[in-house]
């Protein structure tokens, strides 16, 4: 497990004023190197084709055949490595639970791994299942012949590649679950009571669990203790979506928080947005779990086509800049995740807090 954790990522160490720190596109993966150097396992180098760690038992270099970057539609990286020590190939795969669930082997990993997401993602922290399965060298050339084809592919390069991809993302063996807390800045939830009062509606669109927004709206103030959830989650049936959808939306009043996932959103946004939109402007605030950039996005776009509220978007990373453009109003917040998102915004803050007198003056 600490192995995989120190090898499947994308983080560079770099030299800085004589300090070695790490690189990465995400905040996450540099706290999850930086805990396994507290146990002794070091990332010291990276380069285009190799990873040398520091281990208890001394140096380990491991070359790097291929790496599958993490997206917002595969929610998973993956990457094969060759140890220089017994020349033995290991590929590590780790994402998102249900992007992984159909990729382990056993059933009983499985539900072990269904039951340590659960535990953690209560716990308001959001997590990561990592895998990994050993490939051997005739198996590993049949996937790079397959895979070189593909991406000399002119038509249908990534579909080609994706495919060939999942060939070899099977039999996965489950090593554990990461859990990794969001820490909420100061005073986030005074500003969230104050906007809440000025009667603005607050909705959250996270890439996190059901679970863990549920924890976060809590903590944050988004869910007072007068208020409910309304939880709509795994639904795939379009009329039973519509049903409670249209109760909503005769029923719904500021006593009701909505709770949809990524699954039974792209379905009613695909077949029937006018109604989720109706219906969700009807309750005291929204929460949309495991969603997606495009996701984010289409819902800025349909609330302003659907009705005449002003939208106002705010985030903090790469992730949210295609709502915080669609907005009326873009607030990008500076952080750990970068400045992708207060560069693409109308407006940057540098905490939370002080979105209430910038929107309240």
């Amino acid at each position: 497990m600490i192995t995989a954790l120190s090898l499947c990522h994308n983080v560079t160490p770099v030299e800085e004023d004589g300090k070695q720190i790490y690189q990465a596109s995400s905040p996450d993966e540099v706290a999850l190197v930086e805990f396994t150097k507290t146990i002794g396992v070091e990332l010291v180098q990276r380069t285009q084709e190799k990873i040398v760690l520091n281990t208890p038992r001394g140096i380990e270099e491991y070359q790097i055949l291929d790496i599958f970057p993490f997206t917002s539609d595969t929610k998973r990286m993956g990457i094969i490595l060759r140890s220089e020590t017994n020349g033995q190939i290991t590929f590590y795969l780790k994402g998102a639970e249900e992007a992984l669930l159909s990729k382990i082997s056993s059933q009983s990993s499985q539900e072990k791994m269904k039951e340590d997401c659960e535990i953690l993602a209560q716990e308001g922290l959001r997590t990561l299942v990592i895998t990994q399965r050993t490939v051997s060298e005739e198996e590993y050339e049949v996937f790079r012949r397959e895979i070189e084809k593909a991406r000399a592919s002119m038509i249908s390069r990534e579909k080609m590649m994706r495919k060939v991809v999942e060939s070899i993302e099977v039999g996965m063996e489950y090593l554990g679950v990461t859990g990794v807390e969001d820490k909420l800045q100061s005073r986030v939830d005074r500003c969230i009571a104050k906007l809440t009062n000025a009667g603005i509606r607050i909705w959250m669109l996270t890439g996190d669990k059901v679970e863990t927004a549920k924890c976060i709206a809590i903590s944050t103030g988004l869910k007072n203790k007068n208020q409910k959830f309304k939880e709509l989650a795994n639904m795939r049936d379009l009329i039973l979506i519509e049903n409670e959808l249209n109760d909503l939306k005769l029923t719904g009043n500021n006593s009701i928080v909505l709770i949809i996932d990524g699954i039974t959103l792209s379905l009613v946004m695909e077949m029937n947005p006018e109604l989720f939109i109706l219906a969700a402007t009807r309750v005291g605030g929204v929460i949309c779990c495991r969603v997606s950039p495009t996701q984010k996005t289409q819902i800025v776009e349909n609330i302003q086509k659907y009705t005449e509220n002003r939208v106002c978007s705010i985030g903090d990373g790469g992730n949210d800049v295609g709502m915080i453009q669609a907005a009326h109003v873009g607030i990008g917040i500076e952080g750990k995740e970068g400045k992708q998102a207060s560069l693409a915004a109308d407006f940057s803050i540098n905490e939370f807090k002080y979105l209430a007198p910038l929107i309240l003056w």
